[in-house]
């Protein structure tokens, strides 16, 4: 398992060795019934997709403890409170807080990825992880995800609202993302339009990019 820090420090060795919490953690997951909501497509957006509730204020906290627990809620040290947020990319195999949320993913319709259902069936789902950790006043610049990752990428978002800009070809489509939701990008959406959050106006925000490897 390789865990790396974004920012003045590149690799926290005593993160390796790491004993995730374990999966029973989130059993009670299971029994709890999936999204009341199927994904709403954002059809400005082909392959652009959206759950607004897609964990309850309980699973929130469980995902927050746990990162926290695991030391992925990374803080960079001797760091202006403002600017790109720090980063913990966690590369195969993902830990159980991953797990827990790519299966909740695969219990939503197939308009999970619009336009290529058979994402959703695919093995593994995901297997790399990104938790962001935004100051009041971080952002991100435009950009598309590395293509080092395939297609099919989910952001949940925590903590507090942000609202992701997507644009292409001069065009501009702003999508409000809430707490607790979830966002799923595929097709063009992941690969032709570029997506940037614009600046955090609470007092910090945490997201989890869930992606796929390119094998």
């Amino acid at each position: 398992r390789q865990i790396l820090g974004h920012g003045a420090c590149l690799l926290r060795p005593f993160w390796f060795g790491l004993v995730w919490m374990s999966s029973s953690a989130f059993e009670w997951w299971r029994r709890h019934p999936p999204p009341s909501h199927i994904p709403d497509l954002i059809t400005s957006v082909p392959g652009l997709s959206y759950c607004a509730d897609f964990l309850s204020p309980g699973m929130q906290a469980d995902v927050l403890h746990t990162l926290s627990r695991d030391g992925l809620l990374f803080r960079r040290g001797g760091r202006g409170c403002r600017g790109e947020p720090d980063q913990a990319n966690v590369f195969p195999p993902i830990p159980p807080v991953a797990e827990a949320l790519l299966r909740r993913i695969r219990s939503l319709s197939t308009l999970a990825f619009p336009g290529q259902p058979a994402l959703r069936h695919r093995r593994p789902l995901f297997d790399a992880m990104a938790v962001n950790r935004y100051s009041e006043g971080g952002y991100t610049k435009a950009h598309v995800d590395l293509l080092q990752y395939d297609d099919g990428i989910a952001i949940v978002s925590l903590v507090a609202p942000a609202t992701l800009a997507f644009r292409m070809d001069g065009k501009c489509v702003r999508v409000r993302l809430g707490v607790g939701s979830l966002l799923m990008m595929c097709g063009s959406a992941r690969y032709e339009w570029t997506h940037e959050v614009e600046r955090v106006h609470k007092d910090e925000r945490v997201s989890v990019v869930l992606r796929k490897l390119v094998q």
